[in-house]
């Protein structure tokens, strides 16, 4: 302290560890992820999960790197998280056909967490899927904006009103 050796670093690491607290998401006493942390993961693959398979396709994982960090994802990138994920844990649990299984995504959260301390990923997908910092979701608020229709959307409900209109642009009782 004395001649400012690293203050800087050390600085650094206080604000993160406020911003980015380990204790909702990794269980330190068990040495694994939290509960409510592995529950708002299950919904963020599920969400990613088009094509409802169980697993994320290198696409379907393109999709999730968009939405959180807005940036693509390589392959180089997906396979270095393929390999990330299979070390240490039977591959069968963690990839399946070339895709990532739900207990291989937990997986690269835990990597992120347990082994790299990086604690500002996991919760930067929280926010972006709309998690509070107590790991509950966060009902869109109903009264944000006015919904609008597309006009393809308006076209097909003034065709649905025209099949069962009989007269003139108006509804009849007998309609």
């Amino acid at each position: 302290a004395k001649e400012l050796f690293n203050v800087d670093k050390v600085f650094r690491e206080a604000v993160s560890s406020v911003l980015y607290p380990i204790g909702p998401i990794f269980d330190l006493d068990r040495g694994k992820l939290t509960s409510a942390f592995e529950r708002a993961l299950t919904r963020t693959f599920r969400v990613f999960d088009v094509d409802k398979d169980g697993l994320l396709s290198d696409n379907e994982l393109k999709a999730f790197q968009r939405k959180i960090w807005g940036v693509a994802l390589t392959e180089q990138d997906i396979e270095r998280w393929k390999t990330m994920i299979s070390a240490g844990c039977l591959r069968e649990e963690v990839m399946r056909d070339g895709k990532i299984t739900l207990r291989g995504f937990l997986q690269i959260f835990d990597v992120l967490v347990a082994k790299e301390n990086k604690c500002s990923v996991p919760w930067r997908v929280l926010s972006m899927m709309k998690y509070d910092d107590d790991l509950n979701l966060i009902p869109p608020d109903e009264f944000d904006t006015e919904p609008e229709l597309k006009q393809e959307e308006v076209a097909y409900l003034e065709e649905g009103f025209r099949q069962y209109c009989s007269s003139g642009g108006m509804l009849s009782s007998k309609d």
